[in-house]
């Protein structure tokens, strides 16, 4: 059952899809019981709440940033449970706008003079009512409705409130910050902070003063509702003396408002407003910005339109003839100089034609040429074979006339009758031992039919079996180590590492199974050739297990069915410690017992001239249980200094102690992800590369010479061709990586967690760029990219926009120089969870 929940303060965040009517609303505040505001962890709420219809509506009714109420959402208990965070969706018929004077903006910039009231450029005020919070003053002073806006700002006037009492409507409250911090809430929307009055109500509680805040423009519409001049709020200078005369006039029979500020005020305005040079300007600027200046205007030009612009119309009739005789004389200069270029282009045309005659009769003769000399040859090598063949016919008459002289001498024919009494002999003997073997065999069926009726053949083998299995023994009696044949190596040995990455590919390519180019074939032996252990990643079906086999095979070390260079070892779920691969010392019978894997035996194998070639151990499904546990003694090998180090069998006997792992053995792993598999954690992703194995398209493979292996490769020719220890990276790409690894490591709290790269990333980087580009195996930028996607993009895993950032960052650093690791990046992008908000390599 899903838990229901109220009254919880949003904002929009995006929509799913544009023409979906799905999407998120982000929530920042919770309501209590008492109508009290609580400021909601990130945490509480990490995957937004999900709008499973109605978005739309939300869409449309507020504004980006704009607050208002859900009051009623669910907590998806079956999505909570199955991702383990909180999971939470609701409606959008369940949105609701606030009570007026709840959750009210505040303004966070100086208080406008009051004579122009008007904010400054680039402060946008909300559309509703609103406060202006003077942190120079540290005063809050309102509440303001905004105005109208121009190029010089948006004018703002007091609005009353029934929750704030003032004097007059002209009056604003007037609040020190001090008094008011538990009316005033900070609140972060879509990454900026904001500030809010809680309630108006809330704020009313405190004590505060009535401020006066009015404009010019309000102050003579003010007195002109008292009857002092004639109401207009735009005055000439005609108008203005009168106004001047009628204030005079209201001081003489107002006594009690003779020395009212406002009436102070006007008569200073009024004063400089007549004494202003530019007041005809200014009026008629103000009477046109007006409403009633507006519709004048545009009934005067629709009238008059005729008149207006006929000059205009004539001087752009004008101005258009001039353009249209330019353009036509740049047009017939145009053209003049495309007739030039054609005839220049015909004339190289007819050349053109002329030198492909003169060559195609050059090439007739070069023909003919080599037609004749190709005749001569094979006359002179038909004459030399013809030679040769006579001479070796010659050759064996010889021989059979000397073989003939010799079985002459032997006199063999005597001793083909001795022979043949050897043979009767020999089938009497062979008759006698039948007839023996058949009465054995009779013998023993009738022992083995005494045994079968009281069952003691059968009870006797099982408690030979239970004894075995209670030593700590196994059911299986055979326990003699594996015997491994010896390679058979190549016949020649390859004079450059291209020729090794042509030779594997065209074997790998004359298969059924997955195809590689050169270029990934090269880096596929660079990496299991460096690294001890190799990751192979990406969907079923898309031949992991497949290509490492096709592999062994087209390096003639073995295949998944035998015994020499190459184990096929089959990963079971449950697996929790080197026991399950290796085995383990019983000390109940004083033995070793062998794993079923039969890796003890493949490493305890030495090297010797008759197997120092590669020697590669397939984990096939790898993460079907944690690498970190069964695979831990050999963790330690993936670093340079600990590639050495014995690995203890707990064996009492002298030598077997320590188990050494030969030089020439590599690990290849392949994984899927699915809810069956475990994660490769950080520690194990920081040792090895990830290659990406995707499905086949119609590229080319490139160009194969035919040359397959007919022998394994001596195990120094892999170091020879595929490492180099002192590789570095040019300055420009040395740059570029530690700008790559800043990005990801960078701690700022805008772009999320944080991800640590270690110095072994940049060192494995440094040593597969190298060795690519020294052996050209690859260009430059190619094995840039390959690194790059197979060392660093393997660590991204985070969540959240803020971590989405990082990764588009990452992905504007990296560009489209690299496309392998942006389209990594752009997969990652598109495959991030937008109900979680995850996102990951793998």
């Amino acid at each position: 059952m899903n838990e229901k929940f109220e009254n919880v303060v949003v904002y929009k965040k995006r929509p799913i899809f544009e023409n979906e009517d799905k999407g998120f609303v982000t929530p920042v505040l919770a309501i209590t019981r008492d109508g009290d505001m609580v400021n909601i962890r990130r945490a509480e709420y990490p995957s937004d709440i999900f709008v499973s219809n109605g978005y739309n509506i939300i869409d449309n009714t507020y504004d980006e940033g704009e607050l208002f109420l859900l009051d009623v959402h669910f907590r998806d208990e079956e999505k909570t449970l199955a991702d383990g965070i909180n999971r939470y969706w609701t409606d959008g018929k369940h949105a609701k706008q606030f009570s007026t004077g709840t959750l009210v903006p505040v303004l966070r910039t100086p208080l406008p003079e009051q004579s122009a009231s008007r904010l400054p450029r680039g402060v946008k005020a909300p559309k509703n009512l609103f406060f202006i919070l003077d942190e120079a003053q540290k005063k809050l002073y309102g509440a303001f409705m905004a105005m109208d806006e121009d190029d010089a700002g948006q004018t703002i006037e007091p609005r009353t409130s029934q929750a704030l009492s003032y004097n007059a409507s002209h009056s604003v409250a007037e609040f020190n910050i001090e008094d008011i911090s538990d009316s005033i809430l900070k609140l972060e929307i879509n990454d900026i902070y904001k500030t809010f009055i809680s309630s108006v109500k809330k704020l009313a509680s405190h004590s505060y003063n009535s401020h006066d805040y009015m404009s010019n423009s309000r102050l003579i519409s003010y007195f002109n509702q008292l009857q002092v001049g004639k109401k207009n709020t735009f005055l000439s200078k005609r108008e203005a003396e009168k106004l001047k005369q009628g204030v005079a006039q209201f001081e003489r029979t107002h006594i009690a408002l003779r020395n009212n500020p406002h009436l102070e005020r006007l008569r200073s305005v009024l004063e400089e407003y007549l004494n202003a040079t530019d007041v005809g300007h200014q009026i008629i600027k103000e009477f046109f910005s007006s409403s009633k200046g507006k519709t004048f205007l545009e009934d005067y030009v629709r009238v008059n339109e005729s008149a207006l612009l006929s000059d205009q119309i004539k001087k752009i009739e004008s101005d258009a003839e001039k353009q249209k005789l330019e353009l036509t004389r740049k047009y017939e200069q145009l053209e003049s100089q495309v007739n030039k270029k054609q005839n220049e282009l015909k004339s190289i045309n007819e050349q053109v034609t002329a030198a492909r005659v003169e060559a195609e009769h050059t090439i007739q003769l070069i023909e003919a040429e080599a037609e004749d000399t190709r005749r001569e040859r094979l006359k002179e090598l038909d004459a030399d074979l013809q030679s040769d063949i006579e001479k070796l016919e010659e050759k064996r008459d010889r021989i059979k006339s000397d073989l003939e002289d010799v079985l002459g001498r032997l006199n063999l024919t005597d001793n083909i009758e001795q022979l043949n009494t050897e043979v009767m002999v020999i089938r009497r003997d062979i008759e006698r031992k039948t007839e023996e073997k058949a009465n054995l065999e009779k013998a023993c069926k009738a022992v083995e039919d005494a045994l079968n009726n009281n069952d003691l053949a059968a009870r006797v083998s099982e408690l030979s079996v239970v004894s075995r299995v209670l030593k700590g023994g196994s059911a299986n009696t055979d326990t003699q180590a594996s015997r491994f044949k010896p390679l058979a190596f190549n016949s020649t040995q390859p004079s450059t590492a291209g020729e090794v990455v042509d030779a594997v590919r065209s074997c790998l390519d004359d298969e059924l199974g997955k195809s590689f180019t050169d270029t990934e074939m090269a880096n596929l032996l660079l990496s299991t050739t460096q690294s001890f252990l190799t990751v192979l990643a990406g969907p079923p079906g898309v031949g992991k297990t497949s290509s490492v086999v096709r592999l062994a095979q087209a390096l003639r070390l073995g295949d998944s069915n035998n015994n020499q260079n190459f184990l096929y070892m089959p990963v079971a779920r449950g697996w929790v410690s080197g026991r399950d691969i290796l085995g383990f010392y019983n000390s109940l019978n004083n033995s070793y017992q062998r794993a079923r894997t039969g890796l003890y035996d493949f490493l305890s194998n030495p090297v010797t001239d008759e197997n120092d070639s590669l020697r590669i151990v397939l984990l096939d499904e790898a993460n079907l249980s944690p690498m970190e546990h069964y695979w831990s003694d050999f963790i330690g090998m993936c670093d340079r200094e600990g590639r050495v180090r014995p690995i203890e069998t707990g064996r009492p006997e002298d030598g077997l102690s320590l188990l050494e792992v030969p030089r020439n053995v590599r690990f290849i792993a392949t994984i899927n992800h699915d809810a069956t598999t475990e994660r490769l954690s950080p520690r194990l992703i920081d040792r090895v590369p990830v290659i990406s194995l995707e499905q086949d398209d119609d590229s080319e493979t490139g160009y194969s010479s035919g040359v397959q292996l007919d022998g394994a490769l001596n195990y120094q020719l892999f170091e020879k061709f595929f490492t180099n220890e002192d590789a570095e990276l040019s300055s420009v790409l040395d740059k570029k990586l530690k700008d790559l690894i800043n990005v990801l490591s960078d701690r700022d709290p805008a772009y999320g967690t944080p991800i640590s790269i270690s110095h072994r990333k940049f060192a494995a980087i440094e040593h597969f760029y190298g060795t690519a580009v020294q052996h050209d195996l690859m260009d430059s930028s190619s094995a840039f990219d390959y690194a790059i996607s197979q060392h660093i993009l393997p660590h991204i895993e985070g969540y959240g926009s803020k971590f989405r950032s990082r990764i588009l960052k990452l992905q504007g650093e990296i560009g489209s120089t690299y496309p392998r690791s942006n389209k990594h990046i752009e997969r990652i992008l598109a495959s991030g969870n937008d109900i979680t908000g995850t996102y990951s390599f793998f």
